[in-house]
């Protein structure tokens, strides 16, 4: 049997009230229907409507479920090969939001690139773009929880406003696109303390 919160919401109201279809949405509703315009082919149109578009959203958060598993099992491979060489007080998004947003944004665009690629089947010059925007992250003292917040924001934005085939491949383009991004980090840490000729462990916080 399905849960209520798996079902779609049609609000059947008397109000006439312009905040009406924003605070269903709000609430978790797909739609609403005014009693004095209620017709059976409107209904059965409303019906169907909201059953796509609970369906779409079930998709959606099915693919960043899964996403969110695969990252938390990266983050846990990753923590000893991708993380400064310096003890770092908490996340990117707290030291510096203004570099947080501006990566952020650097990587939706690489990302856009990518499925662009994908569609087109073009060679398109990726690697200097992921490795530069790594660079930069390292510069920042930046681990493998950052990209994962980066990386879980651009995709849960790129999925809010495309169809369900489209959010797919963001999904998929994103998977390889965050190895790439954390394996160019690990190697600019470990390049770093090659030529400083340490060997101490890495550790991060927070």
């Amino acid at each position: 049997m399905a849960s209520v919160s798996s079902l779609p919401i049609v609000v059947l109201t008397g109000y006439n009230d312009e905040e009406l279809p924003i605070e269903t949405l709000r609430l978790g509703g797909q739609d609403y229907l005014m009693k004095d315009q209620l017709q059976s082919r409107i209904l059965i149109k409303a019906i169907r409507y909201a059953t796509e578009r609970k369906r779409v959203e079930q998709e959606r958060l099915e693919n960043l479920e899964r996403e969110i598993r695969l990252l938390e099992q990266l983050n846990a491979s990753s923590s000893a090969t991708v993380t400064p060489p310096h003890q770092v007080p908490g996340p990117l998004r707290r030291r510096n939001s203004e570099e947080f947003a501006e990566i952020t944004a650097g990587y939706a665009k690489i990302l856009d690139l990518a499925l662009d690629q994908r569609a087109r089947k073009v060679a398109l010059n990726l690697p200097d773009s992921i490795r530069i925007l790594a660079e930069r992250l390292g510069g920042l003292m930046a681990g493998p929880r950052d990209i994962t917040e980066i990386h879980l924001s651009v995709l849960k934005s790129k999925m809010s406003d495309t169809p369900p085939s489209t959010g797919q491949a963001y999904v998929e383009e994103g998977r390889l696109l965050v190895f790439e991004l954390m394996g160019y980090l690990a190697s600019y840490y470990r390049t770093g303390l090659i030529e400083a000729g340490g060997d101490e462990t890495p550790t991060q916080t927070g």
